[in-house]
C-alpha cells in the first residue's frame, strides 16, 4: 500500500505540464464556491501517479499496452490517498485509490514486453490560458485538437520512472487528454470521469484529435474519441453546474426601505452563499452591514462595493473564526459596534459513507467552537445587547443518511446557543432549521434545483428584528 497526498503545490506544477489549468484545480479560492467546495486533483493527475509507482515495482522492460481509469469520486488536496494494489501479474495491474476507506478511483493497466518508443515531442509546456465555457448543447458535434508539448525536466520531477513505461510522446497524449477536458471541451464547467486507451507504435507526434461521439443530457455527460501519436481511446466527461450566483442587490424585492434602519449587523461568512443573501438583504432595508470573510475577499470587496452604491454603509474584514478573533475595535469602522449579528461560518457540508471523526470535528470546530468565540468577542465590545441567528438546519430533524456528522455538529451548536443565552443576559439567539436553499452548499450534479433563500432567509430576518 502506498499514500500520498496532493498539495496545492502540486496541482499547479501538473497544470504546466499539462496546460489543464482548470480553476476548480488551480484557483483554490473560486473552486470553493464550485461542486465540490475546494481544489481537487487532476484525475490524470492521480492516473500518472499511479503508474509511476507500478513502474517502480515491476522487474524487466515493460510498456503500457492498454489503460482504463474510472475517477469515481474528487480527491481534495491535501487529502490523504492510498493506493491499493488489487491484481498484478506479469502482463496486467488493477489498483484502486481510497480516501479514508472509500473508493475514489480505478486503474487498469495492461503491459506488453519492451521498451516503450516513440516519436520526438517538442519541449516545454503547453501555453496557459482560460478554459472555455460550453453548454451541453454546444458541445454536442464539437471536435478539435490540442498540440503535444512535454517539458520532461518538468514531468520527471513530478513523476521520476513514467517513463519507463510510456513513451515520451504518450505522456504527452495523456497530458493532453485533460487538457482537452478542462480546457477545450467541456472546458470550464467539466468533470473527467473516464478514460479507456489503447497505446500502439507511432512514428510522428501529431497533435490530439478529439469529437464529441455522444451524449446523455440527462447527466450532462459527453463521450469522446481521443488520438494522438499511436494512443488511441475514449474520455468521457460531465459538466458540472457552475457557481451559484445570488440576485444582485438591485433586484432584491420586498424590503421596505427602512425596516433594518438602525442595525449595525455583522454578517460573519459573508461573502457568499447565504451570508451574502443576508448582507444584501438588511442593506436593502436600511442596516448599517460589516461583512467578514476568511478566503474571499474579492467576494467581499465586490458585495462592499455594490452596498455602498445604493448609498448604504457597509465594510469587510478578514476573520476565520477558526483562529483567535482579530482586534475588533480596530478591524471594525471607528465607533461602529454590532447590535445584530448573523452567524454563516461553515466549511464545504459532505457527506460520509460511515460516521467520520475527522469531519464532525471539523463541523464542531465552526459550529460550535468557532461560533462561541465569535459571541465572545464580539460581546466583549460592551455591547448594550446583541441579537444573534444561527442558521441549523431541518437535518436535524430529517436525519439524512451520510449526514450524521453534520447532524451532530449543528445539535451541538443549538446547545451552545441556549448555554450562551442564559450566560448572557444581554443576548438573545434564534436557531431557525433551514431547509435546503440555492447555494453554492447545494450545487448537484443531477441539476437539482433549490429554491432561491431570499424569501426564506426574509422571514428569519424579521423575526430576529421583532423580538
Amino acid at each position: 500500500m502506498t499514500a500520498r497526498m496532493f498539495t496545492q503545490r502540486d496541482l499547479e506544477a501538473f497544470a504546466r505540464v499539462s496546460g489543464d489549468h482548470n480553476p476548480i484545480h488551480v484557483d483554490a479560492v473560486a473552486a470553493r464556491r464550485l461542486l465540490f467546495g475546494g481544489a481537487i486533483t487532476h484525475g490524470v493527475y492521480a492516473l500518472l501517479w499511479v503508474l509511476d509507482e507500478v513502474a517502480g515495482q515491476r522487474d524487466g522492460e515493460a510498456r503500457v499496452a492498454s489503460l482504463r481509469a474510472r475517477f469515481q469520486k474528487p480527491i481534495p488536496v491535501d487529502a490523504p490517498v492510498e493506493m491499493v494494489v488489487a491484481r498484478s501479474s506479469s502482463d496486467a495491474v488493477s489498483v484502486r485509490l481510497e480516501l479514508s476507506g472509500a473508493r475514489v478511483a480505478t486503474v487498469k493497466v495492461g503491459f506488453a514486453a519492451g521498451r516503450p518508443d516513440g516519436p520526438d515531442v517538442p519541449d516545454g509546456c503547453p501555453p496557459a490560458g482560460a478554459p472555455a465555457v460550453l453548454s451541453i448543447d454546444q458541445a454536442v458535434g464539437a471536435a478539435g485538437s490540442v498540440d503535444l508539448r512535454l517539458d520532461r525536466a518538468l514531468l520527471q520531477e513530478l513523476f521520476p520512472r513514467v517513463l519507463e513505461v510510456l513513451a515520451p510522446a504518450q505522456a504527452a497524449a495523456l497530458l493532453a487528454s485533460t487538457r482537452v477536458v478542462g480546457m477545450e471541451c467541456p472546458g470550464e464547467h467539466s468533470i473527467y470521469a473516464e478514460l479507456d486507451c489503447e497505446f500502439a507504435s507511432a512514428e510522428v507526434a501529431a497533435p490530439m484529435t478529439y469529437s464529441v461521439v455522444d451524449h446523455d443530457p440527462r447527466f450532462a455527460r459527453v463521450g469522446m474519441e481521443l488520438e494522438a501519436a499511436g494512443v488511441r481511446g475514449r474520455a468521457t466527461a460531465f459538466f458540472r453546474p457552475p457557481p451559484q450566483a445570488q440576485l444582485a442587490l438591485d433586484r432584491v424585492d420586498g424590503v421596505a426601505d427602512d425596516e433594518f434602519a438602525g442595525q449595525r449587523a455583522l454578517v460573519v461568512g459573508g461573502s457568499r452563499g447565504l451570508g451574502e443573501v443576508v448582507a444584501k438583504a438588511l442593506a436593502a432595508g436600511g442596516a448599517s452591514i460589516a461583512v467578514t470573510y476568511f478566503h474571499g475577499e474579492q467576494d467581499a470587496g465586490k458585495l462592499v462595493g455594490e452596498i455602498a452604491s445604493r448609498g448604504r454603509e457597509a465594510a469587510s474584514l478578514r476573520w476565520n473564526v477558526l483562529d483567535d478573533p482579530p482586534d475588533l475595535r480596530s478591524a471594525l469602522p471607528p465607533g461602529w459596534t454590532p447590535t445584530h449579528m448573523y452567524y454563516l461560518a461553515s466549511p464545504h457540508i459532505g457527506s460520509s459513507s460511515g460516521f467520520s471523526d475527522e469531519l464532525f470535528s471539523k463541523f464542531c470546530d465552526y459550529y460550535v467552537a468557532g461560533f462561541v468565540k465569535t459571541v465572545d468577542a464580539v460581546l466583549s465590545l460592551d455591547v448594550d445587547r446583541l441579537d444573534v441567528l444561527y442558521p441549523s438546519s431541518v437535518f436535524v430533524d430529517d436525519e439524512p443518511a451520510g449526514m450524521a456528522e453534520y447532524v451532530a455538529a449543528k445539535r451541538a451548536g443549538e446547545a451552545a446557543c441556549e448555554d450562551l443565552s442564559r450566560q448572557h443576559a444581554n443576548l438573545r439567539v434564534i436557531t431557525p432549521r433551514l431547509p435546503r436553499m440555492a447555494t453554492d452548499q447545494t450545487q448537484s450534479m443531477l441539476g437539482e434545483e433549490s429554491p432561491d433563500p431570499l424569501p426564506t432567509m426574509l422571514g428569519e430576518l424579521r423575526r430576529l428584528r421583532d423580538l
